[in-house]
């Protein structure tokens, strides 16, 4: 298994290092999907030093290492690290639908994405929000997608 950052959970450095990996990843998807510019972090992942929440836990349940909100599509998404389950990396995708209730706090929909990051989960990660970003998709369209992109990689 090509585990792109083991011990992520344990060392800081790994942990940035996947931080920036994906923070790197995402800025180039806002310009491959003509976004830039339209996302912002909407979560909060730091204390004011600077540390993140989840190291200074020890618990990273939950804890996104990406998440952005596109006031202009009213979407958001957060990819959330996972350990390897059953000696396999983990991969799960899902939208999340937050109705109608106050627009300015909750994005209409968001794409959560929890994965072990190896090279090919990434790339699925990768596939799942360039199309979640292109302002066109729709929530069907994205479901549909999700389930292509889980049931190859699953077989994979």
């Amino acid at each position: 298994m090509d585990l792109l950052f083991p011990n992520f959970e344990e060392n800081e450095a790994i942990f940035r290092a996947y931080d920036k990996f994906l923070e790197t990843m995402f800025v180039g998807l806002m310009a491959e999907t003509g976004t830039f510019g339209r996302w912002y972090s909407w979560v909060a992942r730091h204390h004011a030093d600077g540390s993140p929440f989840c190291l200074s836990r020890g618990d990273f349940s939950g804890s996104p290492l990406l998440d952005r909100r596109c006031y202009f599509t009213d979407r958001a998404l957060r990819v959330t690290p996972t350990e390897v389950f059953r000696d396999r990396p983990n991969l799960d995708a899902y939208i999340e639908t937050y109705g109608s209730e106050d627009s300015r706090l909750w994005p209409r929909e968001e794409l959560c994405i929890a994965l072990t990051a190896t090279s090919e989960s990434v790339k699925v990660a990768r596939a799942l929000l360039k199309h979640w970003m292109t302002p066109e998709t729709t929530q069907e369209s994205m479901d549909i997608f999700i389930d292509k992109q889980l049931q190859r990689f699953s077989e994979g």
